[in-house]
């Protein structure tokens, strides 16, 4: 791959497909090239078409980093004020979760179809 892992790097990964264990999957393909996955958790709804990367603290670079880790190429910046927030990027895993760089045993069909868990 061309991008850099660090674990400089703090990612929040939000499942917003509803496919259950989504997020700890992705968050785990994470830590294993090298990023320091801080939070796993639902997002705010489940119906993202899209999966997309999030630069929260002004730092595009971790964003691109973390993007081409799992070739999605949706990046936005959202800053919003927070002195409690440690990530710097946050991944949201839409409905098109197939196309993203993940280990091979998630596109067989093993992944459960629930949408209760992360």
């Amino acid at each position: 791959p061309t991008f850099t892992a660090s674990r400089d790097v703090k990612v929040e990964v939000l499942n917003g497909c509803g496919i259950d264990g989504m997020a700890r999957t992705v968050g785990n393909r994470l830590r294993e090239t090298g990023f320091d996955v801080m939070t796993l958790d639902n997002a705010d709804r489940f119906d993202y078409p899209e999966s997309i990367v999030i630069d929260r603290l002004g730092a595009p670079e971790d964003a691109d980093r973390v993007a081409e880790a799992l070739g999605i190429s949706n990046r936005i910046q959202q800053i919003v004020p927070d002195p409690f927030r440690i990530e710097s990027v946050t991944v949201i895993i839409g409905r098109d979760f197939g196309r993203i760089g993940l280990d091979q045993q998630t596109g067989n069909g093993s992944i459960p179809t629930r949408a209760s868990n992360l």
